[in-house]
């Protein structure tokens, strides 16, 4: 079971939160690159580029980035309301359930053309925004494993403390935030390279990356049940 108790364990794990920001690296990477140049995790380029065409009038294009930004709003309110009800309940693993649909849905989308790519833009972007919500923790410690600018701040304010008063706790939390964000870029680039070869097919590989995720989360319920 994933209670409260148990989330340092797994949830808050390295491994968990190194292969949810490759995962989130990626799928920025992936829709910009190969779903019509929108961004799925860091709402921030969609909200320019929003902007933007409500400054040039651009209707259009406003749909564009609009309905992702409403997609991932809506991703984070389900997300909030699922861990209210459910986190103490010790038989309902929600976020297994969650990754277990998002690897459906991103397993779906990898066979869809381009024709899709709005309808693949919003449910990408609902899917992170969840994945965001559902683990915001490393170590005990707030992070984001869609989007880089908090930890990067993170980093830098962990990093001035231990300049400060030489803890080494702090840079421990520091190279913890640093280690995420490297990750993240891996994840874009990645992207970037099996795109080019693998076209909206490229996206399996975080389908395979997620099942992995589920298995260590399943592993710790068992044994925690034994």
């Amino acid at each position: 079971m994933i209670s409260q108790v148990s989330r340092p364990a797994i949830v808050e794990s390295y491994i968990v939160s190194f292969m949810l920001a490759f995962n989130g690296g990626f799928l920025d990477g992936y829709t910009y690159l190969a779903r019509g140049g929108v961004f799925a995790n860091a709402q921030t380029g969609n909200i320019v580029l929003l902007g933007v065409n409500l400054a040039n009038t651009s209707w259009t294009k406003v749909g564009n980035y609009l309905v992702p930004v409403l997609a991932f709003t809506a991703g984070i309110m389900l997300t909030d309301y699922l861990t209210f009800k459910y986190q103490r309940r010790s038989l309902i693993r929600w976020r297994q359930i969650i990754l277990a649909v998002t690897l459906v849905a991103l397993f779906i989308i990898a066979f869809l053309n381009q024709s899709f790519n709005e309808i693949v833009a919003i449910v990408i972007s609902f899917l992170c925004a969840i994945q965001y919500q559902s683990f915001p923790r490393i170590k005990n410690q707030p992070y984001a494993s869609t989007m880089c600018t908090g930890n990067l701040r993170s980093a830098l304010v962990h990093l001035m403390i231990y300049l400060r008063m030489g803890t080494k706790k702090e840079l421990r939390t520091c190279i913890d935030y640093l280690s995420v964000i490297g990750m993240f870029l891996f994840g874009a680039a990645t992207s970037s390279f099996l795109t080019e070869y693998f076209a909206e097919k490229a996206i399996l590989l975080v389908v395979g990356s997620l099942a992995i995720v589920i298995i260590f989360l399943e592993l710790e319920g068992f044994q925690q049940e034994k």
